[in-house]
């Protein structure tokens, strides 16, 4: 329907009023239609959103968690050592997390479902691109930064998706969602060391492009919550109360209100989120290095390729066991999301320094779920914490700046260790290192019940400021008054 169509169906529905306020009857409200239908919270489609973002996780984060087993394939045909041959997977984990950033604005101006299919499209054509790579510098943008990229948007997508679906099951809706990353890990290693032994690099790359393209689809389905009032009826609203907008002047307006977004720094006056900041990046170094280089390891002390597989799917089922722990505990016994997140990161500290000693193929199993149980109970304490501390109304910006933070400590870390790899011969002190810093962010929870009173004081502080302010302001006025009237 045009404008002058809507214009006349105002005017006609007020001559109406009209009418029926002369003839003392009761006017009819009009019946404002919607082409977007309402999506309930906590249930319906809702699940169907925890579907969707579940095989988004599924396809782009299992992929995620299997490159070290492509990091030996590729070690061995490029044969540039581990430290070059280290920036595939470290530019592609850091895009993925560091995408965030930018992100937020995307997903306030385009919304979740279209952003996440812009990422489902990226990665995919990144992945295929792979097919024709001569050397590792190709495989730096094609397999690194596109895919890395692309994932990020249907990352941060796939969790805000959830956050704006789930209001009082938010928690377990989460831990589900986010647990398609472990299972991805533990379908997706034995199938791409199967692929590797059929179709070489370039084949497996070539059908991993095509799985990465299903996250279109899944993407699709990501209903955007509607609290009754469309934008189509936000404008016939307007058009009642006398105001024409055009649609170009609607759509300028939400982009000046994403920018605004966007160069919004004000949440880093916060000090729970500058700890929040310094929290993940350091426990992002004890994670990405065994997350990364645990098939490496094996391989370096004895176990056979296959085998070194098998641990990443070990860790995967775990991982995926893990978060839908933290879901479940913090849904049923309503238990603070902080405590958990400790102990997956003391757990994480653990497996890590004890794993160079570790050399069977039986211990290193066990090592490889116990730490990808913590892990996933760390990466979903981390996103529950963060909506505890900080509030929904600045979880995607805030989601954004922690993930970026992230994604460039780990860029840094992964290559850091393969240098490391390159001089040793192995990845022990890289483990060693990765442990301690999983044990310093475990011990560093202590700060938060201390920031928590600073907050809560300075919030005081400020308010009684501005009571003051407004008491002197109306003084102010007052005494003015006053020499208006006394002569």
């Amino acid at each position: 329907m045009d404008l002058d169509s809507q214009e006349e169906a105002v005017q006609q529905f007020h001559m109406k009023d009209t009418i029926n306020h002369v003839a003392g009857t009761k006017p009819v409200e009009p019946v404002m239609t919607s082409r977007r239908r309402p999506t309930q919270q906590d249930r319906g489609w809702a699940w169907m959103v925890v579907f969707a973002s579940f095989m988004n996780l599924f396809i782009t984060f299992g992929q995620l968690y299997i490159y070290g087993i492509l990091h030996t394939e590729f070690v061995d045909v490029f044969e540039q050592g581990e430290a070059v041959t280290s920036w595939i997977g470290s530019i592609r984990l850091c895009m993925a997390f560091g995408a965030g950033i930018f992100t937020g604005g995307l997903l306030h101006l385009y919304g979740c479902r279209n952003v996440s299919i812009l990422g489902g499209l990226l990665s995919a054509l990144g992945l295929a691109a792979s097919f024709a790579a001569s050397d590792v510098y190709f495989l730096y943008v094609s397999y690194g930064l596109l895919p890395g990229i692309g994932s990020g948007l249907i990352y941060q997508s796939s969790v805000v998706a959830i956050q704006h679906h789930f209001k009082h099951r938010q928690a377990l809706a989460t831990g589900i969602a986010m647990s398609g990353g472990g299972v991805g890990a533990f379908v997706l290693s034995p199938f791409t060391k199967w692929l590797l032994d059929l179709y070489t690099w370039r084949g497996s790359l070539l059908i991993l492009a095509g799985m990465l393209l299903q996250t279109v689809s899944f993407s699709a389905l990501f209903r955007p919550v509607d609290d009754g009032v469309s934008r189509k009826d936000q404008s016939n609203t307007r058009l009642q109360n006398g105001s024409r907008y055009t649609s170009l002047r609607l759509k300028c307006e939400e982009f000046l209100n994403s920018i605004k977004g966007m160069c919004n720094f004000t949440i880093f006056k916060d000090g729970l989120f500058l700890y929040l900041m310094m929290f993940y990046s350091v426990f992002s170094i004890g994670l990405c290095i065994p997350l990364t280089y645990i098939p490496r390891q094996a391989v370096f002390i004895g176990i056979s390729k296959q085998n070194a597989a098998m641990l990443v799917a070990i860790l995967g089922i775990c991982n995926t066991c893990g978060r839908t722990a933290v879901g479940v505990l913090t849904h049923v016994t309503k238990l603070s999301p902080i405590p958990l997140l400790g102990v997956a990161s003391f757990s994480c500290g653990i497996t890590a320094l004890i794993n160079p000693w570790c050399t069977g193929y039986a211990i290193q199993s066990a090592l490889a779920g116990l730490f990808g149980f913590s892990f996933g109970m760390g990466i979903v304490g981390i996103t529950l914490t963060q909506r505890h501390l900080l509030g929904v109304h600045v979880f995607a910006q805030s989601f954004g700046i922690l993930a970026a933070a992230s994604g460039v400590t780990q860029m840094v870390t992964i290559y850091f260790a393969g240098w490391v790899a390159d001089l040793t011969g192995n990845y022990d002190i890289a483990f060693m290192i990765a442990g301690s810093c999983s044990l310093l962010a475990a011990a560093s929870l202590g700060c938060i019940p201390l920031l928590q009173k600073y907050r809560k004081g300075k919030k005081l502080h400020d308010a009684q400021e501005d009571d003051n302010l407004n008491d002197a302001t109306e003084l102010e006025l007052a005494v003015s008054h006053l020499s208006l009237v006394v002569p």
